[in-house]
């Protein structure tokens, strides 16, 4: 990471505040120490609760409807707490911490503060705007402890980085950072090839007469609200960020964070600076810590005869003892007992492979999946419809497991037809 300050050119002294739930912490410690706290002089904040928690591999797939929208959104449920291991923490990021704080704010006080602000029928996609209430006091937390912190000690910094605690880092981060400029990242993660999205969340519309604010609608305008450079000057103006924020929700403003701060943004007069080459990604539960191109779909393209996509007769996967359940033999007399060799299986077949979705499937497997669906959860279905690589890949039902076979070999064939 090399940030410098755009007006004097000189190498930037940074501050790093890094704020919210400790979930994950540990799986990107050593990223986030090598590519943001180990490349430049820098101090790192923090500020955030003294409990946490840890979704599951199926939060955020939610309930759905046919098209995807959520008629039911996970977030919004409460979550089980557990306390942090605050020493852990401290010993992880010991050579960079200079000041933090711990808080015992419970998530019911946002939720007294919604139901002040925000009627349910003003929320977006069913996320309880509780959500948004309790990341700004996390993010205003540190911004302002931050301050406190240079104004007591009489410390100064050129360049502020406000960020989460659970991102994976790669590569280097660098910009020319001047005043009244935000800079943002231009997408998050990669896709099953490796290759990063370009694109941020939208931000949606918003007038006020009284105000003069104005946020363009379609969807035109976009923001970043995961990491966040800005000068120490212009991050003055993000200071007492919670109350502004509730300021924010009690005059309409989209209850969207990356909305309001796209607003707060324009406000301040920031030239947002947009950078396609900061990679990053959100560590998701499961998630390996190392993937290379032998567990993508592009291995079968550019190398189809690799050991691991071996063909039909060089791999047995026969599976002698299963048959078909009286359910569904009587449902679907046609089907037959898988008890022959599978086509090949490109990528890793204990999970990492990633096929087809839901409605690229041939209509006599969607029919026997909308079948099994007659016994399944709501959220797995919703898995099964709309994240249906992500279902199979973590398929622990016997059943399931069965029908996988089915799937793979459709994707399988898909592949080599591309």
């Amino acid at each position: 990471m090399t940030f410098v300050v755009k007006e004097s050119k000189k190498e930037a002294r940074v501050a790093v505040l890094m704020y919210g739930f400790l979930r994950d912490y540990a799986k990107t410690a050593a990223s986030f120490k090598k590519v943001i706290l180990a490349s430049q002089e820098c101090s790192l904040f923090f500020f955030g609760p003294d409990y946490t928690y840890a979704p599951d591999k199926n939060f955020g797939v939610g309930r759905r409807d046919d098209a995807g929208f959520f008629i039911d959104n996970p977030k919004s449920k409460l979550s089980k707490y557990v306390k942090v291991k605050k020493d852990d923490f401290l010993k992880t990021y010991k050579d960079w911490l200079v000041d933090y704080q711990f808080h015992s704010t419970p998530q019911s006080s946002f939720i007294q503060q919604r139901e002040l602000l925000v009627p349910e029928t003003e929320w977006l996609f069913r996320l309880d705007p509780a959500r948004i209430l309790s990341m700004f006091y996390n993010m205003g937390g540190v911004i302002d402890n931050f301050f406190k912190y240079t104004e007591t000690t009489g410390e100064r910094y050129d360049v502020v980085l406000i960020t989460r605690s659970d991102l994976a880092f790669y590569n280097n981060f660098s910009a020319e950072v001047g005043e009244n400029e935000i800079h943002i990242p231009l997408g998050e993660g990669f896709d099953n090839n490796g290759c990063k999205p370009l694109g941020n969340a939208p931000v949606y519309y918003y007038k006020n007469m009284n105000t003069g604010e104005y946020i363009p609608g379609d969807r035109t305008k976009s923001f970043n609200d995961q990491v966040i450079v800005l000068s120490y000057k212009s991050a003055y103006h993000l200071r007492n960020l919670y109350n502004k924020v509730k300021a924010c929700l009690g005059r309409k403003v989209p209850p969207s964070p990356e909305t309001i701060l796209y607003l707060l943004s324009t406000d301040a007069n920031f030239k947002v600076i947009t950078h396609p080459e900061w990679n990053y990604e959100i560590y998701r539960a499961g998630k390996k810590p190392i993937e290379n191109v032998l567990s993508t779909p592009d291995l079968s393209k550019i190398d189809p005869y690799h050991p691991i996509l071996k063909k039909a007769s060089d791999l047995d996967l026969a599976m002698p003892d299963f048959k078909v359940a009286a359910p569904f033999a009587n449902a679907f007399p046609n089907l037959k007992p898988i008890s022959t060799t599978i086509a090949p299986v490109p990528g890793n077949f204990s999970g990492e492979f990633v096929g087809l979705q839901f409605d690229q499937l041939s209509p006599r497997l969607q029919r026997i999946l909308n079948f099994q669906a007659r016994f399944m959860k709501p959220n797995l279905i919703n898995k099964m419809k709309h994240k249906t690589d992500l279902f199979f890949r973590d398929a622990y039902n016997p059943l399931t497991k069965a029908i996988k076979y089915l799937y793979i070999m459709e994707s399988t064939n898909k592949n080599r037809n591309n």
